[in-house]
């Protein structure tokens, strides 16, 4: 029977925020890509295996508590971890900014607790990747809110977090990040609350796939295809 964590889900809080921002881009415009971030693309097979691993891990605890959730909201989840992790180590790079302080040492702890969580194998992968984004953003962005400096306190800890997260707000306005419209939102919040997109532009995506993506209701995720769906098996 396998065993999960809460960790990974609080880790991907940390990592959600970028919906909604940058332009869209169509299938036709950057065929395969979710997004392009200046340069750098992330795949459609990207995004959909990072899903189905997502799934995988929070299965049992969507179980735990009778929940189901559309893939696409899971989708959303990823598309947005990946692009925030690539635009902070952007970031980095343009302000030579290295992680801060105790950066390995929450990486060493995030191992010991999927050890004693019982995760083996691609779920202990992930999990551990899922971390280590949640623990770079949060290194690096202390690390410009700091500026050389160093925090004794835990409020001059929390200061230095607040400064740096602001400077790497403002520092995004100027990279160009444009995201495939088939992709919905989601808000940095318990439980990750998923918003459809406007429009399904693909005529890939079937009309339950389309109605899946635009749904929260519990009921209506339970009718989705296993395919389509995380949980309720």
């Amino acid at each position: 029977m396998r065993t999960r964590l809460a960790v990974p889900l609080v880790a991907l809080t940390t990592l959600i925020g970028l919906s909604g921002c940058g332009s869209d881009l169509g299938p036709d415009i950057h065929p395969g890509s979710a997004a392009v971030v200046g340069e750098e693309k992330v795949t459609l097979d990207e995004v959909d295996d990072g899903a189905q691993e997502l799934c995988h891990l929070i299965e049992p605890q969507l179980e735990a508590g009778q929940l189901v959730w559309p893939m696409a909201k899971l989708r959303s989840v990823i598309l947005d971890s990946i692009v925030l992790d690539i635009l902070t180590r952007k970031f980095a790079e343009e302000r030579d900014l290295e992680p801060a302080e105790g950066y390995k040492q929450a990486i060493t702890e995030s191992k010991q607790r999927n050890t004693q969580g019982g995760l083996k194998g691609r779920d202990a992968a992930l999990a551990l990747q899922l971390d280590t984004r949640a623990a770079y953003h949060q290194a690096i962005t202390l690390s410009a809110g700091l500026e050389g400096g160093q925090a004794v306190s835990q409020e001059q800890v929390q200061a230095a977090l607040q400064q740096g997260e602001a400077e790497f707000e403002e520092w995004r306005k100027d990279v160009e990040v444009v995201t495939d419209p088939r992709f919905g939102t989601v808000a940095q919040a318990q439980g990750w609350p998923y918003t459809a997109p406007k429009d399904v532009l693909s005529v890939a995506f079937s009309d339950t796939a389309k109605k899946g993506a635009a749904a929260e209701d519990a009921a209506y995720a339970e009718s989705l295809p296993a395919s389509q769906r995380c949980g309720g098996d």
